[in-house]
């Protein structure tokens, strides 16, 4: 028992766990304004629908869509920012720097569209997952490379010199994961991201998907971030959205009940039995 309680410490401890729980925290005011937002939109009450349908309310309808984009469609990147942020601190490293590195490393390998965009889908809870471990990456790598610096006079200010000081580790950073995500893009025709969700899609499709055994493994999962003080739910999602769920299930699940009376999904995207 007391090596199980040392090896928890131990978990608890770790700057990485520590670092995702405080961002996925720091943001909650933010993701819940967001929320709230996005459910008075869309609560299934004909009297709120009909008074939303007014001039006015076609207004706080737009409002809220407006608070909707800033944060919870940005989540990823909120994400991205506090995360890097945190572990920048817990390495002694400028903080908004580390911050700064990971949002743009992330960027640099989000799936762009046709007009040379990104796509919002990647920006928010759906790309929760590769914005950590590329967060976490870029972190590293600035970690790594913070020995680089160019020193200039101590006349100078003190945020030239800091800049000065960060040039080489930030821009290394940024160009080292945009470069890998080029090279694997040219050879596989895939980023980082896409080959992220990839994996995971592989991951959950051997664990049977959406059937019971996917599901346990899914529960498990978000029970094991909770464990750690971070949002299952949240993280899960994300690799359920782009892994798993982008098909209509219950009409999958009705077209097998009336067939063969076995249902292949026991869950959807929000873990729910269906």
């Amino acid at each position: 028992m007391e090596n199980v309680l040392q090896t928890a410490d131990r978990l608890f401890q770790n700057r990485y766990i520590i670092s995702i729980k405080k961002a996925f925290t720091i943001t909650l005011p933010v993701i819940i304004l967001g929320s709230i937002a996005s459910l008075i939109n869309n609560i299934p009450i004909n009297i709120v629908q009909a008074g939303l349908s007014t001039p006015v309310g076609q207004v706080i309808r737009a409002v809220n869509g407006a608070i909707w984009l800033g944060s919870t469609a940005v989540m990823a990147i909120l994400i991205a920012w506090t995360l890097g942020y945190y572990l920048g601190n817990a390495y002694k490293l400028n903080g908004t720097l580390s911050a700064l590195t990971s949002v743009s490393a992330y960027l640099a390998i989000c799936v762009t569209i046709s007009d040379g965009g990104i796509s919002l889908s990647r920006l928010g809870s759906s790309g929760l997952f590769g914005a950590i471990l590329i967060a976490i990456l870029a972190t590293e790598l600035h970690h790594a490379l913070s020995n680089l610096k160019i020193n200039i006079s101590e006349d100078t200010a003190e945020e030239v010199q800091q800049m000065f000081a960060a040039l080489l580790p930030v821009m290394l950073s940024v160009f080292c994961i945009a470069l890998t995500n080029g090279i694997i893009l040219m050879t596989s025709g895939k980023g980082i991201d896409e080959w992220i969700y990839t994996a995971l899609s592989f991951l959950f499709s051997a664990a049977q998907g959406g059937g019971l055994v996917g599901t346990l493994f899914l529960i498990f999962g978000i029970h094991i971030f909770w464990f750690f003080g971070i949002h299952g739910g949240n993280v899960m999602d994300s690799i359920m959205v782009s892994a798993i769920w982008e098909e209509d299930i219950l009409s999958i699940n009705y077209t097998f009940y009336r067939t063969v009376e076995m249902i292949p999904f026991l869950s959807d995207r929000r873990i729910k039995i269906v």
